[in-house]
């Protein structure tokens, strides 16, 4: 029957981290995507705008050189399916542009503007004025396509410098992520490592059956007390073993000697509380240090001595030294108490 040892603790996990890290990135790069796209688009309907311009203005130009060759009497007949397949061309254009900035009021201006061109070529036989009008509107026209292909320049200039400047802080969000999550990782596995280190030290510390202190363990409280204690605050030093436990350990079995040394341990532990500290030294033999000017020994002999009836058959003895006033050195105060031991053993057997 042995304690279980506390279970070591698992290094930070990484995965959060890297799933906050990924989301970040797939965030930074949907943002510059759209702004990427609306670039695109503005693009878009620059060229658009412009070949829209320059298209009406060569139709126009076209136009007004054939009406000024045509006789006055078959104008009308004769400009009517030139100026609709320029209409029809427009129209396309047109669409073509809105489909690309959606709804927008500048091209609602354009369509009645392209509707004024064409009852403006239509209402006038005129050569003279015909071509005036026709130009006037037509440039009209044309300027406010040049105005929205401005507009959509700019506005793409605009999107490529959010862009970038989109990308930049991408970029230093990015670093900036990575440098804390590494620095968070890093003093996540500097913690883990310190209760790691904390705990294999408790377990190096421990003896494996019965959890209490170790031999180890009071070799190093002996060498912190000794520049501390004195006679007026002494340390009391008991060494303590159970009673014919070897005896016990062949009749019963390993397990059941076992038992009765963590039982032993415990009750020794349970009396002594906050008083002292409790060490197995090895085999049946433990020891208790009293904290500075403490008395535990009554505590520890009487846990020690048991009930002595069935249901509690564990007994021990105990041997107690005072370090420094009856010994000036630790090892001196432990050899003097495991004398005191045996003498209060065998005078118990003398006894009996």
């Amino acid at each position: 029957m042995s304690p279980v040892a506390p279970d070591l603790p698992a290094l930070p996990k990484r995965w959060p981290w890297l799933l906050l890290g990924l989301a970040i990135g797939v965030l930074a790069l949907s943002v510059l995507g759209v702004l990427h796209q609306r670039e695109e688009t503005a693009r878009r309907a620059e060229g658009q705008a412009t070949l829209f311009a320059s298209e009406l203005r060569d139709a126009v130009r076209e136009i007004t050189i054939f009406g000024n060759t045509v006789r006055e009497s078959e104008l009308r007949r004769a400009l009517r399916p030139v100026i609709a397949s320029t209409a029809a061309t427009s129209s396309a254009r047109l669409a073509r542009l809105e489909a690309t900035l959606g709804t927008d009021p500048r091209i609602d201006d354009l369509r009645r503007q392209l509707a004024a061109i064409q009852r403006t070529a239509a209402s006038n036989p005129d050569p003279v004025i015909y071509g005036e009008r026709l130009t006037t509107a037509a440039n009209r026209t044309a300027r406010t396509a040049d105005a929205i292909a401005r507009s959509e320049r700019n506005r793409a200039r605009l999107i490529a410098r959010e862009t970038m400047a989109g990308g930049a802080i991408a970029v230093l969000a990015a670093m900036g992520l990575i440098a804390f999550v590494l620095q968070h990782a890093h003093r996540l596995l500097a913690a883990a490592g310190r209760r790691q280190a904390e705990q294999l030290q408790d377990l190096a510390d421990r003896d494996p059956l019965t959890g209490l202190n170790n031999r180890r363990r009071l070799s190093q409280d002996l060498a912190r007390l000794a520049g501390s204690v004195t006679e007026d605050a002494p340390v009391q030093v008991l060494i303590c073993d159970l009673d014919g436990f070897k005896t016990l350990n062949d009749t019963l079995g390993h397990d059941a000697g076992d038992e009765l040394l963590v039982a032993f341990g415990r009750r020794v532990d349970v009396a002594v509380g906050n008083a002292g500290t409790v060490y197995r030294l090895g085999g049946d033999e433990f020891c208790v240090l009293s904290d500075p000017g403490v008395d535990v020994a009554p505590l520890v002999r009487e846990a020690v001595a048991g009930t002595g009836n069935a249901r509690d058959p564990v007994r021990g003895s105990a041997g107690l030294a005072l370090w420094p006033t009856e010994a000036p050195t630790a090892r001196e105060a432990m050899r003097l108490a495991d004398e005191r031991m045996y003498a209060a053993k065998d005078a118990r057997r003398a006894a009996a």
